[in-house]
């Protein structure tokens, strides 16, 4: 139900620099011990909730990993599809934690999350004949077992409301459809900041070509200078032939058109071999196109 992962160095994610600071920048005030003198004198509770949203694999997760790392507090992923997790656990969960930490709900939109009893009769009539159509169109063979009770939106804003009471811990909320959300998931009190994460600019894209590709080691002619110069030329021969790999991919790349978790699948097939991937990122980018305008889930070229 809930899971400490070890935590990621800020610098290995991929992100823009202005929403990365500007995330970074309130949660090192937030954390600094004279923001809670500064609450507690005015008896203002001290606490903070990100929304993280955007499409899936633009670095959201990643990213809560490397704050909690860069500030050297425990991260918690609270599963909300865990099907052992229920309502009870849910709300206990969070009291059990450190008072300082961060706790992750990821992906809360994807949870089914059961809306409160007091919809109008209306709306529950409503929906009731909709499931009973649905229930005759479904073939035999289609029947399973009823599924475990879902976790309702008022429990969760009790968990949410309980990780708030104890004053020091972040909360951090993704979602890949923060239309989808509940408003009062989302209001001043349990949000303090969204942070929208969109799929991979150029700029990105050139930035994980040279990260994926930092440590290698081209091959050069031997020429007959000392030692020192070999590693001179060497380093700068490198740096410079990387640097110029980088600029030519990232100018391959289409804007906001894949997510870095796709970039970065695709680097890692060729992860030894960087004019290799510069080679073949022209047909992929067109597979990839293709296949997506086509809805198929077969990919020809990876």
């Amino acid at each position: 139900m809930g899971a400490k992962r070890p935590v990621r160095p800020m610098e290995t994610v991929i992100l823009e620099q202005a929403g990365k600071r500007r995330v970074f920048m309130d949660m090192n005030e937030f954390l600094d011990p004279r923001t809670y003198q500064w609450y507690a004198s005015r008896g203002i509770p001290i606490r903070r909730g990100y929304l993280l949203h955007g499409p899936p694999g633009t670095g959201k997760s990643s990213f809560s990993f490397a704050l909690a790392g860069s500030f050297g507090i425990p991260i918690y992923v609270i599963n909300l599809q865990d099907s052992t997790l229920n309502e009870e656990s849910l709300v206990y969960l969070p009291t059990q934690l450190p008072r300082r930490c961060i706790i992750l709900l990821e992906d809360i939109d994807t949870a089914g999350l059961r809306r409160p009893e007091n919809e109008s009769k209306d709306e529950t009539v409503s929906k009731a004949k909709k499931k009973k159509r649905q229930g005759k169109k479904r073939p035999p063979s289609a029947v399973t077992h009823d599924m475990p009770e879902r976790i309702s939106l008022s429990a969760l804003l009790n968990a949410i409301d309980g990780v708030a009471s104890h004053e020091g811990r972040v909360l951090i909320v993704t979602t890949n459809k923060p239309e989808d959300l509940d408003e009062t998931l989302v209001r001043p009190g349990r949000i303090d900041m969204q942070v929208a994460f969109k799929l991979a600019s150029r700029k990105q894209a050139t930035e994980l070509f040279g990260r994926m590709y930092s440590g290698f080691q081209p091959k050069f002619e031997k020429v007959e200078i000392t030692e020192d110069e070999t590693e001179h030329i060497a380093a700068t021969d490198r740096g410079e032939e990387l640097g110029s790999l980088s600029e030519e991919f990232g100018k391959l790349i289409p804007e906001e058109v894949f997510s870095p978790a796709q970039i970065q699948g695709f680097l890692l097939k060729r992860k030894d071999d960087p004019s290799k991937a510069l080679a073949e990122v022209a047909d992929w980018i067109k597979a990839s196109v293709q296949q997506k305008e086509s809805k198929s889930k077969v990919t020809t070229v990876q």
